[in-house]
Protein backbone atom coordinates (compact mmCIF):
# COMPACT_ATOMS: atom_id res chain seq x y z
CA UNK A 1 0.00 0.00 0.00
CA UNK A 2 2.68 2.37 0.95
CA UNK A 3 4.65 1.50 -2.16
CA UNK A 4 1.71 2.31 -4.47
CA UNK A 5 1.15 5.62 -2.73
CA UNK A 6 4.82 6.51 -3.15
CA UNK A 7 4.71 5.67 -6.84
CA UNK A 8 1.66 7.90 -7.30
CA UNK A 9 3.42 10.83 -5.66
CA UNK A 10 6.45 10.39 -7.87
CA UNK A 11 4.28 10.22 -10.99
CA UNK A 12 2.47 13.42 -10.04
CA UNK A 13 5.77 15.24 -9.48
CA UNK A 14 7.01 14.12 -12.89
CA UNK A 15 3.85 15.46 -14.53
CA UNK A 16 4.16 18.78 -12.71
CA UNK A 17 7.79 19.16 -13.73
CA UNK A 18 6.98 18.39 -17.35
CA UNK A 19 4.22 20.97 -17.38
CA UNK A 20 6.50 23.55 -15.80
CA UNK A 21 9.21 22.86 -18.36
CA UNK A 22 6.77 23.27 -21.22
CA UNK A 23 5.58 26.62 -19.85
CA UNK A 24 9.12 27.90 -19.43
CA UNK A 25 9.98 26.83 -22.96
CA UNK A 26 6.98 28.68 -24.33
CA UNK A 27 7.90 31.86 -22.43
CA UNK A 28 11.49 31.72 -23.67
CA UNK A 29 10.33 31.22 -27.24
CA UNK A 30 7.90 34.11 -26.95
CA UNK A 31 10.63 36.31 -25.49
CA UNK A 32 12.98 35.42 -28.31
CA UNK A 33 10.35 36.30 -30.93
CA UNK A 34 9.75 39.67 -29.27
CA UNK A 35 13.46 40.39 -29.18
CA UNK A 36 14.00 39.58 -32.85
CA UNK A 37 10.95 41.42 -34.23
CA UNK A 38 12.00 44.86 -35.77
CA UNK A 39 9.60 47.72 -35.19
CA UNK A 40 8.88 49.96 -38.23
CA UNK A 41 10.33 53.50 -38.31
CA UNK A 42 8.11 56.47 -39.06
CA UNK A 43 9.46 58.46 -42.02
CA UNK A 44 8.42 61.23 -44.38
CA UNK A 45 8.86 60.71 -48.10
CA UNK A 46 8.56 62.62 -51.35
CA UNK A 47 8.67 61.44 -54.93
CA UNK A 48 11.67 62.18 -57.09
CA UNK A 49 10.46 64.66 -59.70
CA UNK A 50 11.34 65.49 -63.27
CA UNK A 51 11.81 69.25 -63.46
CA UNK A 52 14.07 72.12 -64.48
CA UNK A 53 16.81 73.21 -62.09
CA UNK A 54 19.10 76.23 -62.04
CA UNK A 55 22.45 76.91 -60.43
CA UNK A 56 21.52 79.97 -58.37
CA UNK A 57 23.72 82.55 -56.67
CA UNK A 58 21.95 84.69 -54.07
CA UNK A 59 23.26 88.19 -53.32
CA UNK A 60 21.96 91.14 -51.33
CA UNK A 61 21.42 94.61 -52.72
CA UNK A 62 19.67 97.92 -52.17
CA UNK A 63 16.95 99.69 -54.13
CA UNK A 64 17.80 103.06 -55.68
CA UNK A 65 15.90 105.54 -57.83
CA UNK A 66 16.35 105.24 -61.57
CA UNK A 67 17.01 109.00 -61.63
CA UNK A 68 17.95 111.17 -58.65
CA UNK A 69 18.66 114.86 -59.17
CA UNK A 70 19.63 117.47 -56.60
CA UNK A 71 18.21 120.91 -57.42
CA UNK A 72 20.83 123.59 -56.71
CA UNK A 73 20.17 127.32 -57.30
CA UNK A 74 22.56 129.01 -59.70
CA UNK A 75 22.59 132.08 -57.44
CA UNK A 76 22.06 132.88 -53.79
CA UNK A 77 19.06 134.90 -52.69
CA UNK A 78 16.08 135.24 -50.40
CA UNK A 79 13.32 132.72 -51.11
CA UNK A 80 10.05 134.35 -52.17
CA UNK A 81 7.98 131.18 -52.68
CA UNK A 82 8.22 127.39 -52.61
CA UNK A 83 5.62 125.69 -54.79
CA UNK A 84 6.08 121.97 -54.10
CA UNK A 85 6.56 119.69 -51.11
CA UNK A 86 7.88 116.19 -50.45
CA UNK A 87 5.83 113.57 -52.29
CA UNK A 88 4.56 115.94 -54.99
CA UNK A 89 4.95 114.88 -58.60
CA UNK A 90 6.58 117.47 -60.85
CA UNK A 91 7.29 117.77 -64.54
CA UNK A 92 10.35 119.17 -66.23
CA UNK A 93 10.09 122.97 -66.29
CA UNK A 94 7.72 123.32 -63.33
CA UNK A 95 8.65 126.28 -61.11
CA UNK A 96 9.83 124.85 -57.80
CA UNK A 97 11.21 127.95 -56.06
CA UNK A 98 11.26 131.70 -56.76
CA UNK A 99 13.83 134.03 -55.27
CA UNK A 100 13.25 137.70 -54.42
CA UNK A 101 14.07 139.87 -57.46
CA UNK A 102 13.19 143.41 -56.31
CA UNK A 103 16.79 144.62 -56.38
CA UNK A 104 17.48 142.87 -59.67
CA UNK A 105 14.45 144.48 -61.26
CA UNK A 106 15.71 147.91 -60.20
CA UNK A 107 19.18 147.11 -61.52
CA UNK A 108 17.63 146.00 -64.80
CA UNK A 109 15.77 149.29 -65.23
CA UNK A 110 18.94 151.24 -64.55
CA UNK A 111 20.97 149.09 -66.94
CA UNK A 112 18.34 149.41 -69.68
CA UNK A 113 18.35 153.20 -69.26
CA UNK A 114 22.14 153.24 -69.52
CA UNK A 115 21.96 151.05 -72.60
CA UNK A 116 19.45 153.37 -74.22
CA UNK A 117 21.67 156.36 -73.48
CA UNK A 118 24.74 154.52 -74.76
CA UNK A 119 22.97 153.59 -77.97
CA UNK A 120 21.91 157.21 -78.54
CA UNK A 121 25.44 158.45 -77.82
CA UNK A 122 26.88 155.85 -80.16
CA UNK A 123 24.61 156.98 -82.97
CA UNK A 124 25.72 160.59 -82.39
CA UNK A 125 29.36 159.47 -82.39
CA UNK A 126 28.84 157.66 -85.69
CA UNK A 127 27.33 160.76 -87.28
CA UNK A 128 30.09 162.95 -85.84
CA UNK A 129 32.81 160.65 -87.20
CA UNK A 130 31.27 160.68 -90.67
CA UNK A 131 31.20 164.49 -90.62
CA UNK A 132 34.77 164.71 -89.31
CA UNK A 133 36.03 162.34 -92.00
CA UNK A 134 34.46 164.58 -94.65
CA UNK A 135 36.00 167.68 -93.10
CA UNK A 136 39.39 165.97 -92.87
CA UNK A 137 39.24 165.09 -96.55
CA UNK A 138 38.48 168.73 -97.28
CA UNK A 139 41.40 169.78 -95.10
CA UNK A 140 39.15 171.61 -92.69
CA UNK A 141 40.32 169.73 -89.60
CA UNK A 142 43.51 168.17 -88.39
CA UNK A 143 44.34 164.49 -88.09
CA UNK A 144 44.23 164.82 -84.33
CA UNK A 145 40.63 166.03 -84.46
CA UNK A 146 39.69 163.08 -86.67
CA UNK A 147 41.34 160.62 -84.29
CA UNK A 148 39.44 162.15 -81.37
CA UNK A 149 36.17 161.51 -83.21
CA UNK A 150 37.23 157.92 -83.87
CA UNK A 151 38.08 157.44 -80.17
CA UNK A 152 34.69 158.78 -79.11
CA UNK A 153 32.99 156.23 -81.35
CA UNK A 154 34.98 153.36 -79.86
CA UNK A 155 34.46 154.40 -76.25
CA UNK A 156 30.79 155.03 -76.87
CA UNK A 157 30.14 151.48 -78.09
CA UNK A 158 26.97 150.27 -76.30
CA UNK A 159 28.05 146.60 -76.26
CA UNK A 160 29.18 146.82 -72.64
CA UNK A 161 25.86 148.32 -71.55
CA UNK A 162 23.99 145.66 -73.52
CA UNK A 163 26.04 142.96 -71.80
CA UNK A 164 25.10 144.39 -68.41
CA UNK A 165 21.42 144.17 -69.33
CA UNK A 166 21.79 140.57 -70.47
CA UNK A 167 23.66 139.65 -67.28
CA UNK A 168 20.89 141.00 -65.07
CA UNK A 169 18.26 139.25 -67.19
CA UNK A 170 20.16 135.99 -66.73
CA UNK A 171 20.21 136.56 -62.97
CA UNK A 172 16.46 137.14 -63.04
CA UNK A 173 16.03 133.88 -64.95
CA UNK A 174 18.20 132.08 -62.40
CA UNK A 175 15.95 133.39 -59.64
CA UNK A 176 13.26 131.07 -61.01
CA UNK A 177 14.31 127.53 -60.05
CA UNK A 178 12.62 124.89 -62.21
CA UNK A 179 12.45 121.10 -62.21
CA UNK A 180 15.19 119.68 -64.44
CA UNK A 181 13.41 116.32 -64.84
CA UNK A 182 10.06 114.62 -64.35
CA UNK A 183 9.73 112.90 -60.99
CA UNK A 184 8.70 113.11 -57.36
CA UNK A 185 10.06 115.44 -54.70
CA UNK A 186 11.94 113.24 -52.23
CA UNK A 187 13.39 116.01 -50.07
CA UNK A 188 12.88 119.74 -49.51
CA UNK A 189 15.52 121.77 -47.69
CA UNK A 190 14.19 125.34 -47.98
CA UNK A 191 11.31 127.51 -46.77
CA UNK A 192 9.97 130.87 -47.93
CA UNK A 193 11.87 133.72 -46.32
CA UNK A 194 15.11 131.79 -45.94
CA UNK A 195 18.29 132.60 -47.81
CA UNK A 196 19.01 130.05 -50.49
CA UNK A 197 22.69 129.35 -50.91
CA UNK A 198 24.16 127.43 -53.81
CA UNK A 199 23.33 124.14 -52.12
CA UNK A 200 20.57 121.57 -52.82
CA UNK A 201 17.12 122.94 -52.02
CA UNK A 202 15.20 119.91 -53.29
CA UNK A 203 15.81 116.40 -54.57
CA UNK A 204 13.75 114.85 -57.36
CA UNK A 205 13.61 111.11 -57.98
CA UNK A 206 12.11 109.02 -60.75
CA UNK A 207 10.90 105.71 -59.31
CA UNK A 208 8.62 104.58 -62.14
CA UNK A 209 11.59 102.30 -62.66
CA UNK A 210 14.03 101.47 -59.86
CA UNK A 211 17.55 100.11 -59.81
CA UNK A 212 18.88 97.43 -57.48
CA UNK A 213 22.62 97.82 -56.92
CA UNK A 214 24.49 94.71 -55.85
CA UNK A 215 27.86 92.98 -56.21
CA UNK A 216 28.99 89.55 -57.36
CA UNK A 217 32.20 87.57 -56.99
CA UNK A 218 34.75 86.82 -59.67
CA UNK A 219 33.40 83.26 -59.84
CA UNK A 220 29.98 84.56 -60.85
CA UNK A 221 30.54 87.69 -62.93
CA UNK A 222 31.45 85.92 -66.20
CA UNK A 223 28.32 83.77 -65.97
CA UNK A 224 26.05 86.82 -66.17
CA UNK A 225 24.86 88.76 -69.20
CA UNK A 226 23.21 92.14 -69.65
CA UNK A 227 19.55 91.64 -70.47
CA UNK A 228 19.12 88.48 -68.38
CA UNK A 229 15.96 88.29 -66.23
CA UNK A 230 16.45 87.72 -62.50
CA UNK A 231 14.21 87.32 -59.44
CA UNK A 232 14.41 90.10 -56.85
CA UNK A 233 12.72 89.74 -53.46
CA UNK A 234 12.03 92.83 -51.35
CA UNK A 235 10.53 91.33 -48.22
CA UNK A 236 9.43 94.72 -46.90
CA UNK A 237 6.96 94.88 -49.80
CA UNK A 238 5.97 91.29 -50.59
CA UNK A 239 7.25 87.73 -50.50
CA UNK A 240 6.64 87.15 -54.20
CA UNK A 241 9.74 88.02 -56.24
CA UNK A 242 9.78 90.95 -58.67
CA UNK A 243 11.15 90.39 -62.16
CA UNK A 244 14.22 92.45 -62.91
CA UNK A 245 16.66 92.79 -65.78
CA UNK A 246 20.42 93.11 -65.56
CA UNK A 247 21.27 96.44 -67.21
CA UNK A 248 24.93 96.89 -66.30
CA UNK A 249 27.87 94.71 -65.27
CA UNK A 250 31.06 96.47 -64.23
CA UNK A 251 34.18 95.26 -66.06
CA UNK A 252 36.32 96.01 -63.00
CA UNK A 253 36.10 94.90 -59.39
CA UNK A 254 35.65 97.34 -56.55
CA UNK A 255 39.07 98.11 -55.11
CA UNK A 256 37.95 97.61 -51.51
CA UNK A 257 35.59 94.64 -51.76
CA UNK A 258 37.07 92.92 -54.85
CA UNK A 259 33.46 92.36 -55.96
CA UNK A 260 31.98 93.36 -59.31
CA UNK A 261 29.08 95.88 -59.18
CA UNK A 262 25.98 95.11 -61.24
CA UNK A 263 22.72 96.99 -61.78
CA UNK A 264 19.26 95.44 -62.07
CA UNK A 265 16.28 97.41 -63.38
CA UNK A 266 12.73 96.73 -62.14
CA UNK A 267 9.48 98.26 -63.39
CA UNK A 268 7.78 100.01 -60.46
CA UNK A 269 4.52 101.55 -61.74
CA UNK A 270 2.78 101.52 -58.36
CA UNK A 271 5.84 102.90 -56.54
CA UNK A 272 5.84 100.13 -53.92
CA UNK A 273 9.61 99.83 -54.21
CA UNK A 274 11.29 102.73 -52.43
CA UNK A 275 14.93 103.84 -52.61
CA UNK A 276 16.86 102.46 -49.66
CA UNK A 277 14.92 99.21 -49.31
CA UNK A 278 16.94 96.01 -48.99
CA UNK A 279 16.64 93.39 -51.74
CA UNK A 280 17.68 89.79 -52.25
CA UNK A 281 18.65 88.86 -55.80
CA UNK A 282 18.69 85.33 -57.17
CA UNK A 283 20.98 85.01 -60.17
CA UNK A 284 20.41 81.91 -62.29
CA UNK A 285 23.86 81.06 -63.61
CA UNK A 286 22.87 77.96 -65.62
CA UNK A 287 19.73 75.87 -66.14
CA UNK A 288 19.08 72.20 -66.93
CA UNK A 289 15.75 71.04 -68.34
CA UNK A 290 13.74 67.93 -67.38
CA UNK A 291 16.16 66.35 -64.93
CA UNK A 292 15.52 64.17 -61.85
CA UNK A 293 15.43 66.31 -58.71
CA UNK A 294 14.97 65.59 -55.01
CA UNK A 295 14.99 67.78 -51.87
CA UNK A 296 18.46 68.41 -50.48
CA UNK A 297 17.53 66.93 -47.11
CA UNK A 298 17.07 63.50 -48.68
CA UNK A 299 20.80 63.16 -49.43
CA UNK A 300 23.16 61.37 -47.05
CA UNK A 301 26.69 62.50 -47.88
CA UNK A 302 29.30 60.37 -46.12
CA UNK A 303 32.22 61.85 -48.03
CA UNK A 304 33.26 58.86 -50.11
CA UNK A 305 29.76 58.25 -51.42
CA UNK A 306 26.32 59.80 -51.58
CA UNK A 307 23.20 57.82 -50.80
CA UNK A 308 19.47 58.13 -50.26
CA UNK A 309 16.88 55.80 -48.79
CA UNK A 310 14.18 54.76 -51.22
CA UNK A 311 10.97 53.15 -49.97
CA UNK A 312 9.90 49.93 -51.66
CA UNK A 313 7.24 47.58 -50.27
CA UNK A 314 7.24 49.41 -46.92
CA UNK A 315 10.98 48.94 -46.48
CA UNK A 316 13.91 51.33 -46.69
CA UNK A 317 16.31 50.57 -49.51
CA UNK A 318 19.75 52.20 -49.38
CA UNK A 319 20.54 53.61 -52.83
CA UNK A 320 23.82 55.13 -53.95
CA UNK A 321 23.34 58.19 -56.19
CA UNK A 322 25.33 60.71 -58.20
CA UNK A 323 24.43 64.41 -57.98
CA UNK A 324 24.69 67.30 -60.39
CA UNK A 325 23.40 70.86 -60.24
CA UNK A 326 21.82 72.27 -57.07
CA UNK A 327 19.65 75.22 -56.20
CA UNK A 328 18.69 76.46 -52.75
CA UNK A 329 16.37 73.53 -51.91
CA UNK A 330 16.85 70.80 -54.53
CA UNK A 331 19.50 68.53 -55.99
CA UNK A 332 19.82 67.08 -59.46
CA UNK A 333 20.27 63.29 -59.40
CA UNK A 334 22.24 62.16 -62.42
CA UNK A 335 22.37 58.47 -61.48
CA UNK A 336 20.53 56.12 -59.12
CA UNK A 337 16.92 57.37 -59.14
CA UNK A 338 14.00 57.59 -61.53
CA UNK A 339 11.12 60.08 -61.45
CA UNK A 340 8.32 58.88 -59.19
CA UNK A 341 10.50 56.84 -56.83
CA UNK A 342 9.94 57.69 -53.18
CA UNK A 343 12.84 58.97 -51.13
CA UNK A 344 12.98 59.56 -47.38
CA UNK A 345 13.36 63.21 -46.37
CA UNK A 346 12.81 62.84 -42.63
CA UNK A 347 13.84 59.96 -40.39
CA UNK A 348 16.50 58.58 -42.72
CA UNK A 349 19.23 58.71 -40.07
CA UNK A 350 17.33 56.07 -38.06
CA UNK A 351 17.32 53.66 -40.98
CA UNK A 352 19.38 50.80 -42.26
CA UNK A 353 18.97 48.93 -45.50
CA UNK A 354 15.69 46.94 -45.43
CA UNK A 355 14.37 48.60 -42.24
CA UNK A 356 10.54 48.44 -42.17
CA UNK A 357 9.02 51.92 -42.44
CA UNK A 358 5.72 53.68 -42.05
CA UNK A 359 5.42 56.59 -44.48
CA UNK A 360 4.19 60.03 -43.46
CA UNK A 361 2.68 58.80 -40.20
CA UNK A 362 0.66 55.90 -41.68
Amino acid sequence: MYTKYKQLIVALMVVVMMLAGTACGSQKEAGTNQETEIQPVFVETVEAAQADISDVSTVNGKVAANVEVSVVPKMAGKVAEVNFDVGDRVHKGDVLVRLETTELQAQLKQAEAMLKSAQAGYQDAQKNLARMEQLYQEGAISLQQLEQAQTMLVTGNPDSAAASVELIKAQLANAVITAPVDGIISSREIEAGEIAAQMPVMTIVDIDTVIVNTNVTEAVVNKLKVGRTVDVTVSAVQDKPFKGEITAISPAANAQSSAFPIKIEIANPDHKLKPGMFAQVKLALATKKDVVVIPKEALIDSGDKKTVFKVENDRAVLQEVATGMADETRLEITKGLQPGEKVVVKGQHKLQDQTPVLENGR
